[in-house]
C-alpha cells in the first residue's frame, strides 16, 4: 500500500497540473476502485482550489465486462 503522504503529494501535483481556471468549475475524477484513496485526495484538492469534483470509480471486473459483453 502506498503511504498517505505520497498519495497527498501526487494528488496535489495532479490538481496543480489541471490548472483550474474558474471558481466552481466542474472536474471529473475517474479511476478504478483500487485507487479510491487517490481519487478522494484529488477531489479534496479540487475543492481547496475552488473547483467542484465529481468522482466516478469502477472495478476492473465491471470495466472488462462492459467491453466484452456490451
Amino acid at each position: 500500500m502506498v503511504e498517505l503522504e505520497k498519495i497527498k503529494l501526487c494528488a496535489k501535483n495532479i490538481v496543480n497540473a489541471i490548472n483550474i481556471q474558474r471558481k466552481g468549475e466542474n472536474i471529473l475524477v475517474k479511476g478504478g476502485t483500487y485507487s479510491q484513496d487517490l481519487l478522494e485526495e484529488i477531489a479534496l484538492n479540487i475543492y481547496r482550489n475552488n473547483g467542484i469534483p465529481v468522482i466516478i470509480s469502477s472495478s476492473d471486473n465491471y470495466t472488462n465486462t462492459i467491453y466484452q459483453e456490451v
